[in-house]
């Protein structure tokens, strides 16, 4: 078995080796690289308007497919950005500071409003304004219409350098003198500030120390590729040996820097500047200078006071932030996530991939719009530009929402106001004089603000509702956390809902409360006005489960395998009550109703968007899917399969038949799992099964490709399969559900007593267990269509039998069809393992219909559970990924042709073996051939082994034809020669005296020269096993 491998690989032609690794690092890249950014930043009023306002921040980062990894990222980013972006023509302005020295503000205006709004940028560490980052920013920019102004540091960009100071990123009185300076020449236009790589340190600590002045200049702020740490930013820029060689091209540039002037060097300064010259790192050149030079005590001084990820919470300007998890210069555990998402004026956006200010994206990153300048100017736009006024609102949200987290103390009593006398705000749902009834009449997102207590008024209900209107459900539906709606002004038993999706019934003007206990956190709800007509039943108006009276909320169970939705039992309208339509009596149907989400998309607006789709009857039958399964017992109870990182939203509506009216109860939902506590559970990141598949997969490609596991392992392993398949539905004729131990006890001593029958198969009745192959593959068939069509497919009567009759069938004709199509059950043994590996690979849902095979043995009444059949992206790439993997491994199979090659089920001598079947090879030795193999091989096998050769008279002079056949034959004789040119000479004669004999080719002109036998090879001894049966054919009997 070892050596047929050594002999695939080491005869493994280059581009089929490339072919496999192309396939591989696509999945790879599909998988792996491509990813949505992390958004960390507080529930609130900035999240919202972020999420609203720039649509790439949930977009895919496509980083370019040849150029992922961090270093190349920051490599080639500054060399194509270099060589696509032309020189920008700037206005230059030289600005005198307080102190003599002189700096550069380079302004890019063309095309430009005069009034326009004006952005200050940072370059990084010894950066200009024709830095290729720089010109990726002010293009994109300029193309906005936002004039940009360039700040380049002292010593830089060409300016002198009048005093002997230079810039370090603590000091920020620089900055401070150039942002009064634009503002004082630009008095009535919005401001905004960027800052790269070492400017962000400039810029954060200025936003941090200097808050309220840059509050009342700055409109809004970004930071890209900043170390927010910079002991841990310097620790990691000198690991070797990539991350040692960027720091010390950095750390030359700056000795180069300083080297330029004559100012800084003298007896007086505290710095040796022919150390500082020696530095090879950044860090040994702050030693030497920086630290000195700017008054520290030593360079881990300076390193505290310029990091970032501590000062957050005092910066008060609505700053976005772009990082890259593998940046070289900042690893990913120190980009401060916790304190961003108890900032209320911070937000980091965190690519997987992007390296230190690179961000290359798309196949070839040619294009000007790269994913660092698209970011950076829809920011601006909507922040700087706000024709209505919409972020400055938010940002007075975002004070408020600043002074009440610094100003409470969590677990302190005495800073915790009481909740009836800290009403904050009121917000009206109004009743339209053009109402809807049964309908949507209201609907409002609003932020509930931490340990907050807001008032709901409910207007002119007594004005335009009238008589038709029976009763008002207010929803309240909160994203994440819970909330509490309650009747009073404080917390009263009996009065009051907690939870995410909660809802209160009102009968007239009047107010309701909402309670955010959660003393930090900020919550994003909506708030919805239903009005129903008199007919219309009451939801939860029988209720006994909850302490409201009448309770309109779902009741949802996640089990560890199913969704339970219960529905409290409503009552008939008001005007309807009474001992025939008491409680238990009405005759009412309740109809459930399901929508799902993207899958993995957690975000607020998904979760509204879900929401709103599933509030009206109409909504939820036009965007949701009806769940039909009940039992007669319970009508009210409905099951659902659950989907792991798929949002799925339920409502149940509740229909009067007799009275003709209908209302719905408030949404509930689950994501199956815990996306803010354990995001691996909901992408299923189980990294051993993982690994596991990706085994699998490898040595299932082999098989397919060489046939090389023996039958001692293929056979025992199907018929181990179905030994298993068979014991689940031997149990499942008990009828009652069975504790999961011995349901998996049951099934390995199944899959035990089906390997050894396996086994005993394979040793004496080898064909036997092709047809249990080709039965196993059937059946996984059956089971695979039959779920993806009807999701949990045993709600279907007597589907059991339609399943095995199906892959009895199905079995059957591959049985007939494979010896016809020249597939050896390789192919399919190799198919099925392939199939699974790939799909717990990729974390799809393509391995259900199997999960429904086993479940419906411990979960009870289990074909009352629906589940949903629809595919998601997951599953649409694993079933890709399946196919590219097999179309690959059958070429390669087709074009493997080493002399032997494992066969069917008939490797090894067998006792008591039957002669050869049809596709069984005489000598049991098998070449690798598939439908319609392109190879002479192929062919040959169907004309046994006679070579085809065919006649060309379009000349003087019969000549061999050259059709596409006969350049495959001259070509396997090409492959031939590498075994010794006698093969060579065998072949042409061999081929010439046949078609000599058949007529096809006139025996004129002179005959082939006889061999050389002093150029024979090493293979001289013996001819290869197609050249010596193609002999014994042509030579005649004695």
């Amino acid at each position: 078995m070892l050596s047929y491998l050594y002999t695939y690989l080491t005869n493994l032609p280059r581009w089929h080796l490339v072919a496999i690794v192309l396939v591989g690092y696509l999945i790879y890249y599909l998988m792996e690289v491509v990813k949505r950014p992390i958004l960390a930043v507080s529930n609130g009023p900035f999240k919202k308007y972020l999420l609203k306002h720039i649509p790439t921040l949930e977009n895919k980062f496509w980083p370019t497919f040849w150029c992922v990894e961090s270093r190349a990222q920051t490599v080639f980013a500054s060399i194509i950005r270099s060589n696509i972006m032309p020189p920008v023509e700037y206005r230059r302005e030289v600005f005198t500071l307080k102190d003599g020295g002189e700096v550069a503000l380079d302004w890019l205006e063309t095309g430009c409003d005069p009034e326009s709004p004006v952005i200050i940028i940072l370059p990084g560490l010894t950066g200009e304004s024709q830095a290729e980052y720089i010109k990726c920013l002010v293009t994109a920019a300029n193309r906005t219409g936002i004039r940009t102004v360039v700040f380049t540091n002292r010593g830089l960009g060409g300016v002198a350098l009048k005093t002997p100071r230079l810039y370090c990123a603590s000091n920020c009185e620089d900055l401070s003198e150039v942002v009064k300076y634009v503002k004082q020449k630009n008095p009535h236009v919005r401001i905004g500030a960027t800052g790269i790589s070492m400017g962000g340190l400039i810029l954060g600590n200025y936003l941090a120390r200097h808050s309220d002045e840059a509050k009342s200049i700055l409109t809004a702020a970004t930071i890209i590729s900043v170390p927010w740490d910079v002991h841990k930013g310097c620790a990691s820029i000198e690991q070797p040996i990539l991350n040692n060689l960027l720091g010390r091209h950095l750390a030359s540039s700056l000795c180069r820097t300083v080297s330029k002037y004559d100012i800084l060097r003298g007896e007086e300064f505290d710095w040796d500047m022919n150390q500082v010259l020696q530095s090879k790192t950044i860090k040994q050149f702050d030693s030497a200078f920086t630290s000195k030079h700017f008054g520290y005590k030593d360079v881990d001084s300076y390193y505290s006071d310029a990091t970032l990820h501590n000062k957050l919470h005092r910066i008060k300007v609505p700053l976005l932030c772009l990082s890259a998890a593998d940046d070289p210069f900042q690893p990913l555990d120190a980009i401060p996530v916790k304190a961003a998402t108890n900032s209320s004026h911070v937000a980091i956006l965190i690519t997987a991939r992007g390296g230190h200010i690179g961000f290359l994206e798309g196949w070839w990153p040619a294009n000007k719009d790269q994913y660092m300048g698209r970011l950076f100017s829809q920011y601006f736009s909507a922040a700087l530009f706000d024709p209505n006024n919409e972020f400055y609102r938010t940002a007075q949200l975002m004070m408020e929402h600043n002074l009440t987290t610094s100003t409470s103390v969590p677990g302190s009593p005495m800073n915790k106001p009481s909740l009836a006398a800290a009403i904050r705000e009121v917000i009206e749902l109004t009743v339209p004089a053009a109402l809807k009834p049964n309908d949507i009449n209201d609907y409002r997102e609003v932020v509930l603000q931490p340990y907050s207590n807001t008032r709901i008024h409910i207007a002119n209900y007594a004005k335009n509702a009238g008589g038709n209107i029976g009763y008002a459900l207010v929803q309240l539906n909160a994203f994440e956390y819970n909330v509490t709606l309650s009747y009073n002004s404080s917390i009263v038993d009996g009065g009051h809902l907690t939870g995410q999706n909660v809802g209160l019934l009102m009968y007239g003007d009047g107010d309701l409360y909402a309670f955010n206990l959660n003393p930090h956190q900020p919550v994003w709800v909506s708030l919805v006005l239903m009005l129903y007509n008199t007919s219309a039943p009451i939801p939860g108006g029988c209720n006994l489960e909850f302490p409201v009276e009448i309770s309109p909320i779902l009741n949802l169970t996640l089990t560890p395998d199913i969704i339970i939705v219960d529905t409290p039992a409503a009552s008939v309208a008001k005007p309807f009550q009474g001992s025939p339509n008491g409680c238990g009596k009405a005759r009412l149907v309740y109809e459930s109703y399901y929508y799902t989400m993207p899958a993995h998309d957690f975000s607020e607006r998904a979760y509204f968007n879900a929401i709103l789709n599933m509030l009206s009857h109409t909504n939820a039958k036009l965007s949701g899917r009806q769940n039909t399964l009940q039992t007669p017992i319970v009508p009210n109870r409905h099951k659902y399969g659950r989907l792991n990182g798929r949002g799925m939203v339920f409502v149940t509506a509740v229909i009067d038949p007799v009275h003709r009216g209908f209302a719905l109860y408030v949404p509930t939902h689950t994501y199956s799992c815990k996306p803010l506590l354990n995001p691996a559970e909901c992408y299923g990141l189980n990294l051993p099964i993982r690994i596991l598949a990706i085994a699998l997969t490898i040595i299932a490609v082999l098989e397919v490709v060489m046939g090389w596991l023996p039958l001692v392992i293929k056979c025992p392993a199907t018929v181990g399969c179905l030994g298993m398949l068979a014991t689940v539905e031997v149990l499942n004729m008990l009828d009652k559900p069975m504790a999961q131990e011995w349901i998996i006890i049951c099934l390995v001593g199944g899959a035990i007593i089906g390997a050894i029958i396996g086994l005993l198969l394979g040793l004496y009745a080898p064909s036997t267990g092709t047809i249990f192959c080709s039965f196993l593959t059937g059946y996984l068939i059956c089971l695979t269509v039959f779920g993806m069509i009807n999701g949990n497919f045993y709600s279907l009567a007597n589907v059991s039998w339609y399943m095995a009759l199906g892959g009895i069938l199905i079995g059957a004709i591959l049985n007939l069809a494979l010896p016809i199509i020249l597939i050896t059950r390789s192919v399919i043994f190799g198919a099925i393992c392939i199939f699974y590996g790939v799909n717990t690979f990729v974390g799809a849902r393509l391995d259900h219909p199997l999960r429904h095979f086993v479940q419906r043995l411990y979960v009870e009444n289990y074909e009352l559970v629906y589940s949903d059949s629809s595919l998601d992206v997951n599953d649409c790439v694993a079933l890709a990924t399946f196919g590219i993997t097999m179309v690959v491994a059958l070429f390669l199979r087709s074009r493997y042709q080493t002399d032997e090659v494992q066969g069917d089920y008939s490797r090894t001598s067998i006792p008591c073996h039957r002669g050869p079947a049809n596709g069984d090879d005489e000598d049991r030795i098998e070449r690798s051939t598939v439908i319609a193999a392109d190879d002479t091989a192929a062919y040959q096998r169907f004309f046994n082994e006679q070579p085809i050769i065919t006649r060309w008279t379009n000349g003087d002079d019969d000549v061999f034809e050259s059709p596409e056949s006969n350049s495959r034959f001259f070509r396997l004789l090409r492959r031939n020669a590498r075994s010794g040119g006698i093969n060579i000479w065998v072949e042409l004669t061999a081929a010439r005296n046949l078609a000599g004999q058949e007529g096809l080719v006139p025996q004129r002109g002179p005959p082939l020269p006889p061999f050389d036998q002093g150029q024979r090879s090493h293979n001289v001894g013996g001819l290869n096993s197609h050249t010596a049966r193609a002999s014994k054919e042509l030579d005649p009997p004695l």
